[in-house]
């Protein structure tokens, strides 16, 4: 046993680095563009990327050690291309638009399991102790937090926008004058953004939280003297 004096001693942390820790970040990008005549033009490109975590070194907590080896997980790379360009159209109209097609942000798939509280899903099937509760009140930590699918291998639905603008320039006496309609997201997707809540355990697990704005229209003036 630790006698008065030795249990009196201030605490002293000892913070280590985990050798075996790894981080693997690619990314590759393709980018173009080109002129079409008449004062046209199209340009755009595509990016790949992925990042790739090792942490298997939990000697507290072997629950993290589930998913800890992204490079196993055949975790996918994000992809996205976008393209815009310009149009001069009869009468002087200038048509100009863009197209984007992006990864929506990774969602994870969680259950956090508090201790006296959290209990299995009434319908779960058998082995499982339906209803009853997860944790027993004596537990430590108060809560805990397990992965049900890999961090980096899920994601909130992609997101597809078209953007579309015209405009025309006219000069009335000493004043330079531009009229402008643009539409955005035409295609009026409503993609999600984000969740409510990814807690399996949760009642409003994957309801939606936010979702793309609608398409909207827009009327402006540029005035110059």
């Amino acid at each position: 046993a630790r006698t008065t004096a030795a249990q009196a001693l201030p605490t002293k942390n000892l913070d280590t680095v985990d050798p075996e820790r790894e981080r693997k970040y690619n990314a590759y990008n393709f980018e173009f563009r080109t002129r079409l005549g008449k004062g046209s033009q199209i340009f755009g490109g595509f990016a790949f990327e992925r990042q790739l975590d090792i942490n298997c070194t939990a000697p507290d907590n072997p629950n993290s050690l589930r998913f800890c080896d992204e490079t196993q997980l055949g975790v996918p790379f994000s992809k996205q291309f976008k393209l815009a360009g310009n149009y001069p159209l009869p009468y002087g109209i200038q048509l100009s638009g863009s197209f984007q097609t992006t990864q929506g942000p990774s969602s994870t798939r969680t259950m956090i399991v508090t201790r006296g509280s959290s209990r299995y899903p009434s319908n779960c099937p058998a082995p499982c102790p339906a209803g009853a509760v997860i944790l027993p009140t004596s537990f430590q930590p108060a809560s805990i937090t397990l992965n049900l699918e890999a961090p980096s291998a899920t994601f909130v639905q992609r997101i597809n926008q078209l953007d579309v603008k015209l405009q025309k320039t006219f000069k009335v006496n000493r004043f330079t004058v531009s009229p402008q309609l643009e539409i955005f997201n035409i295609n009026n997707s409503d993609a999600i953004i984000s969740f409510v809540s990814t807690n399996a355990l949760s009642a409003s697990y994957l309801y939606p939280n936010s979702i793309m704005q609608p398409r909207m229209i827009g009327l402006a003036a540029q005035v110059k003297w």
